[in-house]
């Protein structure tokens, strides 16, 4: 008999939402949405396309089965997504016209191609590639691939202390270089080829780079030890024309993150401290000409984003930017005024997991989350008048199940200080009965318990079993002010609670 609480079943029949991406006109946002078989144990990820006034909803793609980061060419024409269908050893650039038809295959890379961005010309994209440096062609890497997969020897001999990202090998010399990819042709240049530069080990992605808004440079977080999986990272920029480069450096930082204004002046960049990686992480603006270097809100008690969460963004009038932020155990999606000491938060979480804005700044669309529900697709316009209005219907079926009622609490904890905690009970909770107490444990240290909805450690279906579940945000967890965040260092067993 089927449990009418949640359960495992129950979170694997969830519909996942990507990271959205809004037509440069507003009027549109297409999104990457996965589902999963517990039968077959597979997954498909499917195209969807919604208008931001909420009247259509349609499936964009249908083919193959991981259709995955689609992103609106500036010129609005095309979509530009990663695909592995028929005939695709590897995920390759695919595009399609929004009004549909079939995509068109775009790349035949042997290394295949991710976290893609267009040029601002919509003749070309960007894209990452993990490729051998010391070999020169496609048809090389291709050889060299095959070999390495045909060989019977599988063993893998390891020389670094880093070799193992979660469940992906990084220890057999490949490195994720950038290409950039003629969309006519499909021609891709490997824009490292030749140069010992390469982006990060970590499962490096969009926000690793940018291209200016006059597509005559690329710019990326360079490791200062290419082979570790944590390294102090600096910025280079490359003229795509003259092969010129500028480094910037300030000092030891870890910069992440680039972002260029709309007027290419300047960039905003993400900077955490190497040596004391428990301080916030700070954004900090840069001049291109002079390379002069300004902290945004230095006061502000909170870090801008928490591992790679922040994906700042210039306002339309390069007048500010926005990015997502921890504040106690939520996560907002703040607007910072350059002149500004503090930002102001525009989307309130629950979590806040993605953005996007329209070319004019007019539409912003978002996807949240909470601790009631998985992520879900909003738009807000620029007066906020209205209120959000949500565009997706996933989910529906957990309209049925019920969930326990939850709250967000404080309490005492090492020296007496506060901390908070998400306190979660389970369905028909009745307050004068005794209840088993299972304490949900966050990594990190330096994380947070989030008011999200989450596929493995989900409160709810914690609580579903008959326990009252406390998930606490003890010393050193992310989202508060830098003391809160650091003091543990040191001393965890004592400070940590």
């Amino acid at each position: 008999m089927k449990s009418k609480n949640l359960t495992v079943e129950h979170l694997w029949q969830c519909e996942r939402i990507g990271t959205p991406s809004v037509s440069p006109d507003g009027q549109w946002v297409v999104v990457d949405q996965t589902t999963y078989s517990m039968d077959s144990n597979e997954s498909a990820t499917q195209l969807w396309l919604y208008s931001t006034d909420g009247k259509v909803r349609k499936q964009l793609t249908s083919a193959g089965k991981k259709n995955t980061a689609p992103q609106w060419s500036p010129d609005g024409k095309l979509i530009a997504f990663c695909a592995r269908r028929e005939g695709d050893d590897e995920a390759q650039l695919y595009v399609i016209a929004p009004d549909g038809g079939e995509a068109r295959r775009v790349t035949t890379l042997s290394t295949g191609v991710g976290s893609i961005k267009w040029f601002p010309d919509s003749k070309r994209v960007a894209a990452i590639s993990w490729v051998w440096p010391d070999l020169k062609t496609d048809a090389q890497q291709a050889k060299r691939k095959k070999e390495k997969k045909d060989s019977k020897v599988q063993a893998k001999v390891i020389e670094a202390d880093n070799y193992r990202y979660w469940d992906s090998w990084v220890c057999d010399g490949t490195r994720p270089h950038l290409f950039e990819i003629s969309v006519a042709s499909g021609a891709a240049k490997d824009l490292f080829a030749g140069k010992p530069w390469t982006l990060g080990l970590g499962d490096p992605g969009a926000a690793d780079y940018a291209i200016a808004p006059d597509g005559k440079e690329i710019i990326w977080s360079q490791p200062d030890e290419p082979t570790r999986l944590i390294s102090r990272n600096t910025l280079i920029a490359l003229n795509l024309k003259t092969r010129k480069t500028r480094s910037y450096d300030l000092g030891d930082m870890w910069l992440s993150s680039p972002t260029y204004a709309h007027d290419g002046t300047r960039f905003a960049v993400l900077a955490t401290p190497v040596t004391a990686p428990s301080q916030h992480t700070r954004l900090m603006l840069l001049d291109r000409k002079s390379g002069n270097t300004e902290r945004l809100a230095a006061g502000w008690p909170r870090s801008v984003g928490t591992y790679g969460s922040a994906n700042p963004v210039w306002a339309a009038d390069d007048s500010a930017i926005l990015f997502c932020a921890e504040d106690s155990g939520v996560q907002h999606l703040w607007h910072l005024p350059l002149d500004a000491s503090a930002p102001s938060a525009i989307v309130q979480g629950g979590h806040v997991m993605a953005f996007t804005q329209s070319k004019d700044g007019a539409t912003t669309v978002y996807t949240l989350a909470s601790i009631d529900h998985p992520a879900r697709l909003y738009t807000l316009d620029a007066t906020n008048k209205k209120g959000p209005h949500r565009l997706d219907r996933t989910n529906a079926f957990l309209d049925k199940v019920p969930l326990g009622n939850w709250q967000s609490r404080s309490f005492n904890g090492w020296n007496n200080e506060p901390v908070q905690a998400f306190v979660c009970y389970p369905p028909n909770y009745d307050k004068k009965k005794k209840y088993p107490l299972l304490h949900s444990i966050h990594g990190g240290p330096h994380a947070a318990h989030m008011d999200t909805w989450h596929y493995r450690w989900n409160l709810h279906a914690f609580a579903a079993q008959g326990y009252v579940v406390a998930a606490v945000n003890y010393h050193g967890s992310s989202g508060f002010d830098e003391r809160f965040l650091g003091i543990i260092d040191g001393d965890l067993g004592v400070k940590l609670q």
